[in-house]
């Protein structure tokens, strides 16, 4: 009787009990955040890295999260120097125009970065000059960052970002000055699920192609739905008939209150309220 008691008590225990909580790693430096990253990939546990006030650059390579664990991973920026608070600190993540700052990809997990600067990423070779951040199932949420100056030689000088079946959340980010060949600052997609683009600055980035957008390209098959973004002086000095400042390849979007230069590939699925756009 007594080790049924004991059982029961331990089935009640674990009921109760709430989620395990992530495990934190509290980064100061460059050499820090890399030994961090190598730890989260493989512990078996949701992990956070947590940022300490400063500027991160990238020495031998940038700073590569890849695992194939169900958990997920969570970049913050601007705590103390114990991690114990958020003080807000700006937290830059700086490319020094040689390397890409930040690579995620966690394909069977969540995704969060939040808060950060990407500034002089570049990227020779593939897409995401500052940060590129994808998933299969995770969903992946890009929340309050700035992107300065970064440049991908191929697509999305600021970031690539991307999940299959997962939720793709991109808010309250600013995309300044970025550049690449193809889609000057964010290339988003997604497959299944919801696509929220909300609150953004996208402004003053250029792409070199006659037919990707100097701001933002979103694509896939879900409907995204994309509100309150300035999408505007995206385009080269002297444009042509294709330069845009948007572009929509999904299978249809919504899009409302933003400002927008020009917009192109539209299939826009519900109507369009209280937004200017100074294309057709």
């Amino acid at each position: 009787a007594r080790e049924q008691v004991r059982q029961v008590a331990l089935c009640l225990a674990f009921l109760l009990a709430g989620p395990a909580a992530a495990a934190i790693h509290c980064v100061d430096t460059p050499a820090e955040l890399y030994v961090a990253i190598d730890a989260a990939e493989a512990n078996g546990e949701d992990d956070e890295i947590h940022f300490v006030g400063g500027t991160y650059a990238p020495t031998t390579m940038s700073f590569h999260f890849q695992s194939t664990e169900p958990h997920a991973i969570t970049f913050r920026r601007g705590y103390d120097g114990a991690c114990l608070h958020m003080l807000g600190e700006q937290t830059t993540i700086d490319g020094e125009q040689s390397r890409r700052g930040l690579f995620i990809l966690n394909p069977n997990g969540d995704i969060v970065v939040g808060g950060l600067i990407f500034t002089r990423g570049l990227s020779t070779n593939n897409r995401g000059g500052g940060l590129r951040a994808e998933s299969d199932s995770g969903d992946v949420r890009v929340d309050s960052n700035v992107f300065l100056a970064n440049r991908a030689d191929d697509f999305a000088g600021a970031a690539k970002l991307a999940t299959e079946t997962g939720s793709l959340t991109v808010r309250n980010n600013l995309a300044f000055a970025n550049s690449s060949a193809n889609i000057g600052a964010f290339e988003l997609s997604q497959v299944e699920g919801e696509a929220h683009v909300t609150g953004n600055t996208i402004v003053y980035n250029s792409s070199e192609g006659d037919f990707m957008p100097g701001g933002l390209w979103i694509g896939g098959g879900p409907h995204f739905v994309v509100s309150n973004n300035i999408v505007w002086d995206n385009l080269p000095e002297n444009p042509g008939p294709f330069d845009v400042d948007f572009t929509s390849s999904a299978a249809s979007h919504s899009r409302y209150s933003n400002d927008i230069g020009v917009v192109s590939g539209r299939t826009v699925a519900q109507e369009v309220i209280d937004e200017h756009t100074g294309g057709p």
